[in-house]
């Protein structure tokens, strides 16, 4: 029994309650979100830090960028974005991710063990060895 399946022909992806194409403006404008929101976590230190999604020339792209906010922004507009989303993170919320970028996930490794390094002051040159525990 074959069943049906309407989305088989279909290059999407579901991301924040849309549908989103993939290979094209659309995916970049995932990926430069999700890009925008490790920016804004770097712009805390750094104010003054350039946004690198400006970097875009392309019109069309450069038009769905600014509809989601992620261009054409002053550096204290960014900056209160920043202080913001710095907030809530303090908060308890996760580092914005999607099915693209999805949240990192730290496991302890069951075989690596802690490595300490020699290091000439003199050269710079470094050693590992054991660290004893």
């Amino acid at each position: 029994m074959s069943s049906f399946n309407k989305y088989k022909d279909k290059n999407d992806i579901h991301v924040d309650g849309k549908f989103h194409e993939l290979g094209g403006f659309e995916e970049m404008v995932l990926h430069a979100k999700y890009q925008f929101h490790r920016y804004l976590e770097q712009v805390i230190n750094d104010p003054h830090r350039p946004n690198p999604i400006e970097s875009f020339r392309d019109p069309e792209i450069r038009k769905l960028l600014a509809a989601e906010g992620l261009i054409g922004l002053t550096q204290s507009q960014i900056f209160f974005k920043a202080q913001k989303y710095s907030q809530r993170l303090a908060e308890g919320e996760q580092p914005y991710s999607n099915k693209l970028h999805p949240p990192a996930q730290l496991s302890e490794s069951t075989t690596n063990h802690p490595v300490s390094i020699l290091l000439d002051s003199e050269t710079g040159n470094w050693k590992p060895f054991p660290t004893v525990i």
